[in-house]
């Protein structure tokens, strides 16, 4: 089986890996998270700050793992994919009761982030 990707080819021509883009963007975020975090004086609150944005930029791209985006990361950069990657990594976090790294998710994706009830509506 082949590696799973995260991104078509780039400019150079050669794929993202998964692996390597999750492991690049979890590493980015807790260096930021750390640097936004000291700036607050109640330990526990930062190191909920840090937890959340690890685990959002850790599920940031779940939905990539799927059969029907791999097939289209794999056509290129033109493919277009089949649904929105999103969901599955905001589903994933909000089904383990981690709501703020939901929202980081979410607003990643989607800068200015829409009203609370309509990405969440769960029925």
């Amino acid at each position: 089986t082949e590696e799973p990707l995260a991104h078509s080819a780039r400019q150079n021509g050669a794929p993202q890996t998964y692996a390597e883009h999750v492991v690049n963007v979890v590493n980015g975020a807790r260096e930021r998270a750390e640097a936004m975090a000291a700036c607050h004086r109640d330990a526990s609150i930062r190191a909920k700050l840090i937890a959340a944005t690890v685990d959002g930029a850790r599920f940031h791209d779940l939905g990539k793992l799927d059969p029907d985006i791999q097939a289209a990361l794999r056509q290129g950069r033109d493919a277009k994919l089949c649904w929105d990657h999103v969901d599955a990594g905001v589903a994933y976090l909000m089904a383990h009761g981690a709501e703020t790294a939901a929202w980081i998710v979410r607003g990643h994706h989607a800068p200015g982030l829409p009203s609370r009830p309509h990405p969440f509506t769960m029925k």
